[in-house]
Order: C-alpha cells, then structure tokens, then sequence
C-alpha cells in the first residue's frame, strides 16, 4: 500500500528573526549564539539571492518536553494528516541535531564539561539528543495513534529509540552505522550510480556491511534487482554480506540457509552480477529436522530466499526445488520416497476456506481448503515428481 510521505528536517527553521521564534527552543552554542545550520549559503541553491541578503539561513531548535518548540512538533501531527493528508513522515535527522550537539541554554541533567586538570565539573551544559528524546517518543506515538509510518533518517540509536516501531535508514553510506537500529537500511548512494548496473553495485556494497538497500533518486529502473526483493522483512541478525529476518534471508554468500526447525518452503531469487534475476535452481532439503537450502552462488552474485506459508512434513529426505509461488499458484519439483504432506496457508497464492483447487501430481484432482483456510496436499513419493496446485473448480 503507497504511503504519502512528506520529508522533515524538523531541526532546521528557516528564518532571518532567529530570537522571533521558540525563544525557548533555541540551539545556544559556548558563546551564547543560536547554532546556524553550516551550509555554503553564498551559492543561493535553498534561499534567493534577494533573502540571502536579508539573512535567511537555517537556524536550530530543538524539541524538549515544556518548550514552544515541542509544543508546535505535536501539532505538526494534526497538520500533517488533517491539513496535508499524509499517511507518513520521513524525517530527516530525527535524533540528529544537524552537527549541534549540544546546548547552552539549559542543562538535561546528565551532561557536564570536565576541567582536565582538576577532573572536576567545568560546566553544566544540554545535550540537544538527550533533550529531545522525549519530544520524539511522543512525536512517534502520536503518529502511530493516528495510523501514519515515521521513518527515521540519520538516528543516533539509544535503547529508548531501538524500542519504537520506527523505519530507521541512515543516508547513502555503506557503513555499520545501523547495526542497533530495527532496520539496518541504507539509501543508495547518487555519488555511486551512474547506470543502472551502479544501484546493484551499491545494494551488494552494503550487504557487505549487513545492511539493507532503499531506493533514493536512481532515475528509470528497467528491470527488477536485488533491493525489490529485500522486502518486506522482519530482522533477526545481521552478518556481513548477510541479513536474516523472519520472513526472507538476502545473502551475497554461498552456504546452506534456513530458519531453526523452520518447516515452511523457500523461494529463492538469484541475481547474476548486473543484477539481473536468473533461475535460481537452489535444492532445499526437508526432512524431520526442518527445511534448508544450499545456496551457491559466482562472484558479485546475490540471492534471496523466501519464507513461504507451505509447511511441509515427512519423515524421509526429500530434496525439492520451487518453481512457482504466486497468485497463479504454487509449482515444486520433488525427489524422495514415501509419504509427504503439503499444508499451503493463504498468500500470495490465496488460500481462503472452502475454496476448491486443482492439483497435479501425476494425475489431476480436486482438493478442498478447510475451515480454517489451510489446503493439505498428501504425496506418495516414488522418486521425481512435478506438483502444480492453481485454483479451480477440480475434476
């Protein structure tokens, strides 16, 4: 479903009467200044020449529990989804502070300048993060309650952020930078595309680092690559050249992948080294242990393998390979010997209760999904067998 996000830089306020507005809110350096965004204003790309002059540039407030500017980033929720009709935000430099660290306005109860000399306190002095945690939890949660997505460019990650069920991405780079958010994403880099073969380049530049990709500016796409197929996702670890979520694992490395005691099919998507999806042909293995496929793979390739709602049982080695899994229904190739038992769970390939299919094993029939919409298929396996399961009405 396409979300309508509208871009945040919540920090920076473009003004030339800095002291005019969030007198409260204000970024105070060392000497008593309001901190200025550092930006080469001089070349007029954001501001006219005309408000150059007049001293437009950007200014830094942050939001604290108490002050104008917290107050006016939670009615900033209304106007978003009320005024503008947004279903998300994406904001940029959401635990940031824009090169501001800190601030000399007031002090959050933790951070002090020490005297090297004496070791004692020189200084009480805010840190803009600390202060503006609380701001951005209730800034999220507000978001949440009235059904819209936030995603979090450029986080600093502490334990109370880690916790929010945020989209977190960190901007261009390839760097582990994202390793404690809840998605270890990373835009693609501009600096680095200048064909399309570049965005898959990029995409394998970060799975090194164990780091997801997310389009950003690559111009016309032709043809669908790695970073289509990252999606969506449930981490659970990160590795490099690896990440493994509940439902897919994407990998830039051969071995043998799976889910512990997982019972359920992979779909496997295999891309070559332009990026281009090839036929995958990676054998999974199902026995009484679970489900796992080997996945090998040539220099600069990449795979991805699906979690598919196909649960398979059997007390015998079964190695299989899926052809298909879509809404056109699901294609295996099987090899083993004696009783298999396929419980296909709605998906992709919808499954509704009491919905009637035709299945080919050989010879073709009518099944029927249960009241609780699963459809169980049972083989009798003599060695190789083509499955195809499609809805119909059967024989």
């Amino acid at each position: 479903r396409l979300k309508l996000m509208f871009h945040i830089a919540h920090s920076l306020v473009s003004t030339n009467r800095p002291s005019e507005l969030f007198p409260d809110s204000r970024v105070i350096d060392a000497a008593g200044n309001q901190v200025i965004y550092a930006y080469d204003y001089d070349a007029c790309a954001y501001f006219s020449r005309e408000r150059h002059e007049q001293g437009w540039r950007w200014y830094i407030y942050y939001p604290t529990p108490g002050n104008s500017f917290h107050d006016a980033l939670m009615k900033s929720v209304d106007v978003l989804i009320d005024d503008i009709g947004a279903t998300g935000a994406f904001m940029d430099g959401f635990m940031y502070g824009y090169g501001s660290g800190r601030t000399y306005d007031r002090w959050d109860g933790h951070t002090v300048e020490m005297d090297p000399e004496t070791h004692t306190i020189k200084r009480k002095v805010g840190s803009v993060l600390l202060l503006s945690q609380p701001s951005m939890v209730e800034f999220v949660k507000r978001m949440h309650a009235r059904g819209a997505v936030v995603v979090a460019n450029n986080t600093v990650m502490t334990r109370t952020i880690g916790e929010l069920p945020i989209i977190v991405d960190q901007e261009c780079r390839s760097d582990p930078s994202v390793h404690l958010a809840q998605t270890p994403c990373a835009l693609g880099n501009p600096a680095a595309i200048r064909s399309e073969i570049d965005v898959y380049r990029d995409a394998l530049d970060k799975l090194k680092w164990g780091v997801l990709y997310l389009y950003y500016g690559e111009g016309s796409l032709t043809y669908p690559s790695l970073p289509r197929e990252m999606y969506p996702i449930t981490v659970e670890s990160i590795h490099s050249g690896t990440v493994q979520g509940k439902e897919r694992i994407v990998t830039m490395r051969s071995g043998v992948y799976g889910w512990p005691d997982g019972r359920e099919l992979h779909q496997a998507h295999r891309f070559n080294a332009l990026g281009i999806e090839v036929p995958a042909e990676f054998v999974s293995t199902a026995d009484a242990s679970g489900v796992r496929t080997r996945v090998d793979l040539d220099r600069d390739e990449s795979a991805v393998l699906v979690r598919l709602p196909v649960l398979i049982r059997t007390s015998k080695p079964v190695n299989l390979i899926c052809e298909r899994y879509g809404a056109e229904g699901l294609t295996l190739e099987l090899n083993g010997t004696g009783r298999v038992e396929l419980l296909i769970r709605d998906g992709d390939f919808p499954v509704q209760p009491g919905q009637r299919f035709v299945v080919n094993g050989g010879a073709t029939s009518s099944a029927t999904a249960d009241e609780a919409g699963v459809l169980k298929v049972v083989l009798q396996l003599k060695g190789t067998m083509k499955l195809d399961v499609s809805a119909g009405s059967g024989p």
